[in-house]
């Protein structure tokens, strides 16, 4: 598959920084990518911050392939749903974060703000 030969080797042994791609890594670049995103991911105070409580592990391929079709799939009618609900979520606007839980779209403070922006 595409992804095996494209995909795969840029995550799991990328050749040019993934910050800035005009630089190459020699002779790899393991400070970035797969390394380093599991040890981040499994570090208790990220974890909280997610309301994650299990170890992150990377997925399989044939775990991947199952859920590769969903990828391409819009997920638009289900953002009343999943908002109503108060799914929690990062925002990345223009370079600001904001964990909150929308209420509806525009409410882009939401009630958990201030608890991420005061930490």
């Amino acid at each position: 598959m595409w992804s095996d030969k494209i995909l795969t080797p840029l995550v799991t042994n990328p050749t040019r920084n993934p910050y800035d791609v005009r630089e190459i890594c020699d002779p790899t670049c393991n400070d970035y990518g797969m390394a380093k995103t599991g040890v981040y991911l499994n570090q208790s105070h990220v974890q909280a911050m997610l309301g994650v409580h299990k170890p992150y592990a990377w997925n399989n391929a044939t775990v991947g392939m199952a859920f590769a079709f969903d990828a391409g799939k819009s997920v638009a009618l289900l953002e009343p749903e999943i908002l109503a609900a108060g799914v929690r979520v990062l925002l990345n606007v223009h370079g600001t974060c904001a964990l909150t839980t929308l209420a509806t779209p525009r409410n882009s403070r939401g009630r958990d703000a201030h608890e991420y922006e005061s930490r």
